[in-house]
């Protein structure tokens, strides 16, 4: 099969709908997951990182959760005095709700006020935007946050060593958030969510290419640069899926480009090998066709 032909594979259906001007508002895509998706944050304290934080560096870590699935992405990274590391991180999670810490830094109290601006702040509830949840107490040191996550993974299975091994392996600072978005989730019955530790993954691979928020924004790649909405983004041309699943494989797909040629080969191969044994080419070509490039 000539692969400038191939569909979108099958976890990623087209829906029936097509890109025709709206005539009305399209509304912007939720966040990094269909549906709720909450962002806890942390920052590191001016003993750990010294003189680094007082000048505006520090060592930040976010994590983003979609608890309908227990599917979560987790990163601590060194970022600079404009949270250029913070700002590629949000945009890729675009959370439709952010945990914070009480107290922050200057430059990230900058940053979050302009970044929720830009969002729309929906206080404790609202449709739009972003809703803000400041945390009552910091987060945990690292070792009442390792206890604290131990202890509730051996509530939900004895022989949670694995589970245990698999969280000791974490970040100082994604553990402390971790400790305190479990506190957080516990309060509307989604705990449970944090027991699928497999389900645990780092925001970059060596695999792919993290392309920055100014990148993302700059080339229109998720959402249009006028007002923000995705009507007018790539994805928007290249997203005819059915399914949650399908949406977020495919805006990751955008977001995080593949880096090796071997690796964009596989799988253009295994989309042309599920279009062969399914029909999926009759099942995803619309009328006019699908853009050439999927990936």
């Amino acid at each position: 099969m000539d692969r400038a032909s191939l569909p979108v594979p099958a976890t990623c259906w087209p829906s029936a709908r097509h890109h025709s001007v709206p005539t009305a508002t399209v509304s912007r895509s939720p966040s990094w997951c269909v549906g709720l998706a909450v962002c806890c944050a942390t920052e590191g304290r001016p003993g750990l990182i010294g003189r680094a934080f007082c000048h505006g560096r520090g060592r930040n870590a976010a994590q983003g959760i979609q608890p309908a699935t227990g599917d979560l992405v987790y990163d601590q990274f060194e970022d600079g005095v404009f949270r250029t590391e913070l700002e590629t991180r949000v945009a890729h999670l675009r959370p439709t709700e952010l945990l914070r810490p009480p107290v922050l830094s200057r430059p990230t109290e900058r940053f979050l006020a302009h970044w929720i601006a830009q969002c729309g702040d929906t206080g404790s509830s609202g449709d739009d935007g972003v809703r803000v949840e400041r945390l009552k107490r910091d987060h945990p040191e690292y070792a009442k946050a390792l206890v604290a996550v131990t202890e509730f993974l051996h509530q939900a299975d004895k022989d949670a060593s694995r589970l245990v091994a698999d969280v000791s392996t974490l970040p100082r600072g994604v553990l402390a958030a971790l400790a305190s978005l479990l506190v957080y989730l516990r309060e509307f019955g989604l705990e449970r969510s944090l027991r699928l530790t497999s389900n645990f993954a780092p925001f970059a691979s060596r695999r792919t290419i993290v392309l920055s928020a100014n990148t993302l924004r700059n080339l229109e790649l998720l959402q249009n640069d006028t007002d923000g909405q995705a009507y007018g983004s790539l994805l928007w041309v290249l997203d005819h899926t059915r399914t949650p699943m399908g949406k977020r494989l495919l805006r990751k797909w955008v977001a995080q480009p593949l880096r090796n040629r071997e690796d964009v080969e596989a799988r253009l191969d295994a989309v042309a090998e599920l279009a062969q044994v399914s029909g999926a080419a009759r099942l995803v070509a619309g009328p006019h066709g699908l853009p050439p490039h999927v990936v």
